[in-house]
């Protein structure tokens, strides 16, 4: 039975570039590792909408700042390991997760 692949997401991707380059160092090979940043035209989850938020700026801060200028990116970009078992699975995790990788399983597991 083949095992699933890994599936974990980065909130940037230079985080998720330099997984997969600690990835391949450590053994992982260069073709099982796949990063994708997602684009979506309507912008990021929170922040920066073409409307605002109706906050006023303050004298360091102007309303275009105040309104557009708190950008929070989650999880836009994507990362595949194939795996061949469990051990590989979670050394993967290991080596992935200080660079701010969330794995999608066990975060869909919690809720």
């Amino acid at each position: 039975m083949t095992q699933a692949p890994l599936v974990l997401t980065f909130d940037v991707l230079e985080r998720g570039e330099a997984a997969r380059a600690a990835l391949i160092a450590a053994g992982f090979a260069a073709q099982a590792v796949h990063v994708v940043a997602r684009e979506d035209e309507a912008g990021p989850e929170q922040g920066n909408f073409t409307v605002g938020s109706g906050r006023p700026g303050t004298a360091s801060e102007s309303n275009y700042q105040a309104n557009f200028g708190h950008v929070a990116r989650r999880a836009e970009v994507t990362m595949t390991i194939a795996v061949d078992d469990e051990a590989s699975r979670e050394r993967a995790l290991g080596i992935a997760q200080p660079f701010g990788a969330v794995d999608v399983a066990r975060r869909a597991a919690q809720t």
